[in-house]
């Protein structure tokens, strides 16, 4: 008859020669049981991430630093999905559809031609904070130098009419 603690032991070593013939899915039930043990836990889960970082600093730049070179791709459309959230309030995909309405163009010259390697802007009002259209480098640039402000605009149509050599 075997003793309980005998019985456990059999029963970890079983456990232990699954997991070495099915690796791929003793990871994705681990994986799966740390998030839900995470989301109960999440100061518990902080605490402790903020403890392993402590004593473990070296390993934890190496590893980000590592993960960084590896996911580079992903990480830049990540921060572009961010900013595009927490500066403007909007999904890539809202402005993605904002820029297919305005006919894939700038809203005020309706050039094709983003004009940087950086891509469309995204003009917005400074005081209220919302989203006029999708710019150019040149249109956004310009309307930041006359900054905003119509009588300006204005101002300068007029100039350009009066001292035009065409």
């Amino acid at each position: 008859m075997q003793t309980p603690e005998e019985k456990r032991e059999k029963a970890r070593e079983a456990t232990r020669r699954w997991r070495a013939a099915n690796r791929d899915r003793a990871n994705a039930l681990a994986r799966v049981s740390n998030k839900k043990w995470r989301e109960e836990n999440r100061e518990a889960h902080r605490t402790r991430a903020k403890e392993y970082k402590a004593k473990n600093l070296e390993r934890y730049k190496e590893n980000h630093a590592r993960w960084r070179a590896e996911n580079r791709e992903h990480l830049r459309e990540f921060t572009r999905k961010q900013y595009y959230r927490l500066k403007y309030g909007m999904t890539q995909e809202e402005r993605d559809q904002m820029l297919a309405d305005q006919g894939g163009c700038c809203k005020i010259c309706q050039s094709d031609d983003p004009g940087s390697k950086r891509g469309w802007h995204i003009d917005h009002c400074h005081d209220k904070g919302h989203v006029r259209g999708i710019l150019c480098q040149r249109c956004n640039h310009a309307l930041g130098l006359v900054k905003d402000d119509p009588k300006i605009l204005e101002r300068m149509i007029a100039y350009l009419k009066e001292a035009s050599c065409r």
